[in-house]
C-alpha cells in the first residue's frame, strides 16, 4: 500500500526520492525516470511508444510508488480510446496501491464510478457506487450524500414510475435538510431539470420555491429567480417570466457590484448574460459579455468572451432565420481577425468559427427548404384528390 501523496500528482517528492545522485552515466533508469520519459514521449505526439513505456513501467515495478501514476495515466488514455474496460482496469491496478478506505481511494472509486457513468453504463456504475458506499468512514457525510445523489440521478434516468418517484423524494430531503450547501444545490438542480425537461414548468419552479422558503437568505436565490423566469418563458408566460427574471437579475447585479474577486465577478456576469441569451434578450448579454471584456483587458478571457458574443448572435441568427443577428454575429468574428493580426492561433480560431457557423446556416437552410417542399408536395395531392362529395357526384353522373 502506497501513499495517497502520489495521487495527488506530487511528482516533484517523488522525483527527490529517487534523484540520481553519484551514479554514473549507465546505471539503469529509476522508475521515476522511465516515467518522465514516457510522458515526454505522450507530450512529443509520439502517443504509442509512451503507451509501451508505461505498460513496461507497470509490469516491472507493480510495488513501485510511481506505478499508481502510471497506471492512472494508462486508465486516461483508454478513457480517450473509448476502451472503458482497460480504463477501469487500470483505475483499479491504481487503487489497489493505495490504502484502503483512504481519501485516494474514496477519490478512485468516484473515479470509476464517473468513468462508468459517462460510458453509459448505468448497472455498473451503481455497483460501484455500492463499493464505495462499504468504503467511505462512518462521519463521511459529504461523501454519503454525493452517493445518494448519484444514485438518484441513475434511478431517475433509467428507473420505473415508483423508483422515480422515490428517487425525487430523496433529493428533495436532502435539499431540504443536507448542512452542506454544495449538496443541497445539487439536489434543487437535479429535480428542477427533471421537471424542466418533461416541460413540467410549474413542477421545476415549485421546487425553486420550496428551496427560498426554506433558505430565504441564501445568496444564491437571485440565480433561482432567474431560472423561474426562463421557466416561465418556456412555458409562453413571458410577462410573469419577466417579472421574476428582472427580480433575479436586479438582485444578481448588486451582488456583482459587491463582489470583489475578478474570477467571480466575471462567472456571474457569463452567468447573467447566458440567462438574458436564453430569453432572446441579446442586447442585454451583449452588455454582460463586454463588460466581462472591458474588465479583463489585455487577457485571454477578453477574447474567449468576445467569441461568446460573435457565437451567440450567429447562432441566433440561424436559429430565428434573421440575417442581421446572423450578419452581426460574423462581424463580430472579423473584428477578432483585425484586432489580432499578428497572433495566429486567434486568427486561426476566428475563420474556423466563420466557417463552423456558415456551414451550419447552409445546412440549417437545406433542410429547412427540404421540409417545405415536402410540406408543399403534400398540400398539392390533398388539393389534387377530389374530396368525397365531388367523387359521389362523378358516381352519380356515371350511373
Amino acid at each position: 500500500m502506497k501513499s495517497r501523496s502520489f495521487i495527488r500528482g506530487c511528482a516533484f517528492a517523488i522525483c527527490l526520492a529517487f534523484f540520481p545522485v553519484g551514479l554514473t552515466s549507465c546505471s539503469k533508469p529509476t522508475p521515476q525516470g522511465e516515467y518522465e520519459e514516457a510522458m515526454t514521449l505522450v507530450q512529443e505526439g509520439q502517443i504509442a511508444r509512451g503507451i509501451i513505456k508505461l505498460q513496461e513501467l507497470v509490469r516491472e515495478h507493480s510495488d513501485d510508488p510511481t506505478a499508481i501514476l502510471a497506471y492512472m495515466r494508462l486508465a486516461e488514455y483508454y478513457v480517450s480510446e473509448r476502451n472503458i474496460t482497460k480504463a477501469i482496469e487500470n483505475y483499479a491496478a491504481a487503487k489497489d496501491l493505495v490504502p484502503s478506505s483512504s481519501p485516494d481511494s474514496i477519490q478512485l472509486s468516484q473515479v470509476i464510478f464517473q468513468t462508468l457513468q459517462r460510458a453509459n453504463q448505468p448497472e455498473q456504475a451503481m455497483e460501484q457506487l455500492d463499493i464505495l458506499a462499504e468504503e467511505i468512514p462512518e462521519g463521511d457525510q459529504m461523501t454519503r450524500e454525493w452517493i445518494q445523489l448519484k444514485r438518484a440521478g441513475i434511478e431517475i434516468a433509467i428507473g420505473d414510475e415508483g423508483t422515480v418517484s422515490a428517487a425525487l423524494d430523496g433529493l428533495d430531503d436532502l435539499m431540504l435538510e443536507s448542512e452542506i450547501a454544495s449538496n443541497r444545490g445539487e439536489a434543487r438542480e437535479a429535480q428542477a431539470n427533471y421537471f424542466r425537461q418533461r416541460q413540467e414548468y410549474e413542477l421545476s419552479n415549485s421546487v425553486y420555491q420550496r428551496y427560498m422558503d426554506n433558505f430565504p437568505d441564501d445568496t444564491v436565490n437571485s440565480r433561482i429567480k432567474l431560472a423561474m423566469g426562463v421557466n416561465l418563458y418556456q412555458a409562453e408566460m413571458p410577462e410573469e417570466g419577466w417579472e421574476l427574471f428582472s427580480q433575479g437579475a436586479n438582485a444578481l447585479e448588486i451582488q456583482i457590484e459587491e463582489e470583489l474577486e475578478q474570477q467571480r465577478r466575471n462567472q456571474l456576469l457569463a452567468e447573467l448574460a447566458q440567462m438574458y441569451r436564453i430569453i432572446e434578450k441579446y442586447d442585454e448579454a451583449e452588455a454582460k459579455l463586454l463588460q466581462i471584456m472591458e474588465e479583463n483587458k489585455m487577457q485571454m478571457l477578453a477574447i474567449e468572451t468576445q467569441f461568446a458574443l460573435g457565437d451567440m448572435y450567429a447562432t441566433a441568427g440561424v436559429q430565428n432565420d434573421d440575417d442581421e443577428l446572423f450578419n452581426k454575429g460574423l462581424a463580430v468574428f472579423e473584428q477578432i481577425k483585425s484586432e489580432n493580426e499578428g497572433n495566429e492561433r486567434v486568427t486561426g480560431m476566428a475563420e474556423q468559427a466563420i466557417e463552423v457557423v456558415t456551414t451550419v446556416r447552409e445546412r440549417y437552410n437545406e433542410e429547412l427548404a427540404a421540409i417545405e417542399a415536402a410540406e408543399a408536395a403534400a398540400e398539392s395531392e390533398d388539393s389534387t384528390e377530389p374530396s368525397e362529395e365531388a367523387a359521389e357526384e362523378v358516381a352519380e353522373e356515371e350511373e
